[in-house]
């Protein structure tokens, strides 16, 4: 009965940092849109969060994120 608790711990020392890093990359594109202060941030975390899973909802709120501000300069 012991190596089952030691097998058991082992595999959540591995699949908890796994978990945390799958669900910090899935909003990914709200991280971004939070650290820039963007104004849309609200809907990318709403689209990031109900169709990211769809990874085509993903890919197009990550490449809004990044191209948002594109092109603005301060000067």
């Amino acid at each position: 009965m012991e190596n089952y608790t030691k097998a058991f711990f082992i595999a959540l020392i591995i699949f908890i940092p796994i978990v945390v890093l799958l669900i910090l990359l899935y909003f990914l594109p709200s991280i971004i849109a939070i650290k820039k202060k963007d104004k849309n941030t609200i809907i990318i975390i709403l689209i990031n969060l109900f169709f990211g899973w769809t990874f085509i909802g993903w890919i197009g709120v990550l490449i809004w994120i990044i191209n948002e501000n594109k092109g603005e300069y301060d000067g």
